[in-house]
């Protein structure tokens, strides 16, 4: 590329002093382009994906000018933002073809287009994929669901749950929290795609953070049932647990050949709704009076997601 704009800047520059009147469209392209802050990964496109108003002129006249100065270059931090920004909206896109195409690449490549990117995009939204399926996708959902757990959260911790009890207020905390958080893999539930991303996160290599992202989860629902700083490793093991097991138990709710209701009040789920208030109080109590069984060492997160 560099020899092509050696051999291009001689005839490049007479060409310039005889186009000068008819290159004002070209100009305020140029202008555009320096000015606005969100189009600095157009030199990051390959030929083919450059924008169609930068004719065979501006390619070698422009291009020098960019080299000119290492100033005029994008900072790396806001290339990185850029790159970042388009990552995220990939993958949010790419979630609404998980229903159709799975936890695929295939919803990788329709979410890229879908975003309005072109397909050189495509492989940037990933870092690594098996034959199983997307693991980056299904991470990626589970940080959302903590980061919508946490807002979700907050803005209900100035709200009264409970009746007055110790222990009553902490399992209506819990249960609350998460039923929230099982909530978020209802629409994915429906369309029968869940138990596909619960199998993705388990494998081997993608158990490690499949492990942080539940101790996470079980972090942010012991800081809103408990207060922050209060919570152990032994409380966000049974925390884990019972998510785990309500988990595995709205899969199979439900499930009587019809598609359920995505309501949290619907009657396809109700069953689990039941299953995790008891499960709710058991975590409770065990947090609040501690374990009733001495000399038993308590699972770790680890152990528990093992299982």
């Amino acid at each position: 590329h560099s020899e092509f704009i050696t051999m291009n800047i001689a005839s490049s520059a007479r060409r310039a002093s005889r186009c000068l009147s008819k290159s004002k469209n070209h100009a305020s392209f140029v202008n555009a382009q320096k000015t606005t802050p969100n189009q600095g990964y157009l030199s990051a496109l390959p030929s083919c994906a450059q924008p169609q108003t930068q004719s065979a002129f501006s390619s070698s006249v422009v291009l020098p000018h960019r080299h000119q100065s290492s100033s005029s270059a994008p900072p790396h931090n806001h290339i990185h933002e850029t790159l970042q920004e388009k990552r995220h909206s990939i993958l949010t896109h790419a979630l609404q073809r998980v229903h159709d195409e799975g936890w695929t690449d295939d919803a990788i490549a329709s979410g890229t287009l879908d975003a309005g990117l072109p397909p050189s995009y495509i492989g940037q939204a990933v870092s690594s994929t098996s034959v199983f399926g997307c693991a980056d996708l299904v991470a990626f959902f589970m940080d959302e669901c903590n980061n919508n757990l946490r807002k979700e959260l907050n803005t209900l911790a100035s709200v009264p749950v409970g009746s007055g009890d110790n222990n009553n207020d902490t399992a209506a905390k819990i249960y609350k929290a998460l039923q929230l958080r099982l909530s978020m893999t209802l629409p994915f539930v429906s369309s029968n795609r869940w138990h596909e991303g619960m199998a993705i996160g388990a494998l081997p290599q993608n158990a490690y953070r499949t492990t942080q992202q539940l101790d996470e989860m079980a972090t942010i629902v012991l800081e809103y049932a408990l207060g922050k700083g209060n919570a152990n490793a032994a409380q966000r093991s049974v925390i884990v647990a019972a998510y785990a097991a309500a988990e595995l138990h709205l899969l199979s709710d439900g499930n009587n050949g019809s598609v359920a209701s995505v309501s949290l009040s619907g009657e396809g789920y109700k069953s689990t709704w039941t299953f995790l208030e008891e499960r709710s109080k058991e975590a409770a109590k065990f947090i609040i009076d501690g374990p009733s069984l001495s000399g038993v060492p308590l699972p770790n997160p680890t152990h528990v997601v093992a299982a």
